[in-house]
């Protein structure tokens, strides 16, 4: 494992690792190296996605049919623009 030294760190950020470090009960270490994995996206055995699955399955199906009826106009061709 690598170590790191921090000087200069802001007061106000101070307090706030140290006042979450209380709340969840754990050393200002922990609390630190599970903020900075979070906020970079490189968390133990996750990975960052850029897609959608967390939102799929999560209309009902009067939203579904909404969204379908609401997209019925892009369906359409309007052929004068196609003309030319």
């Amino acid at each position: 494992m690598n170590q790191l030294t921090l000087r200069r760190i802001p007061v106000r950020l101070d307090r706030a690792l140290r006042q979450v470090s209380a709340q969840r009960s754990q050393s200002l270490n922990t609390t630190i190296i599970e903020t900075l994995s979070k906020g970079l996206g490189v968390e133990e055995g996750r990975r960052k996605r850029r897609d959608l699955g967390r939102y799929a399955g999560t209309w009902t199906p009067e939203e579904h049919a909404q969204f379908e009826k609401s997209c019925e106009v892009f369906e359409q061709i309007d052929l004068e623009v196609w003309k030319q």
